[in-house]
């Protein structure tokens, strides 16, 4: 089961940001490719994996997630660009 959700969000997050699926599991330091990988922890969060088994799952440190997790901005917090990027996600994830 986690590896099904985690292939959803991570096909999810590459169809929106446009950034191919092994580049955000990449060690890349490439801003829109960070920005991606962001929002796969985000999401793989969101959806109940824990920050071990996003970890397990990526191949990043789970003090990697931790500190990515802890960053992501707040939704008071958030451009407009992230906001209408998290809708599309949202969407996706919604009907698969």
């Amino acid at each position: 089961m986690k590896t099904i959700i985690y292939n959803k969000v991570l096909s999810a997050v590459a169809e929106v940001t446009e950034v191919a699926s092994t580049d955000i599991i990449s060690h890349s330091k490439v801003a829109e490719i960070v920005e991606a990988r962001s929002l796969l922890i985000y999401y793989l969060y969101r959806e109940g994996l824990s920050p071990t088994q996003i970890a397990a799952l990526s191949g990043f440190t789970r003090q990697c997630i931790e500190a990515t997790r802890l960053r992501f901005p707040d939704k008071d917090s958030r451009s407009k660009w992230l906001n209408l990027t998290m809708q599309q996600i949202d969407n996706i994830l919604a009907t698969r």
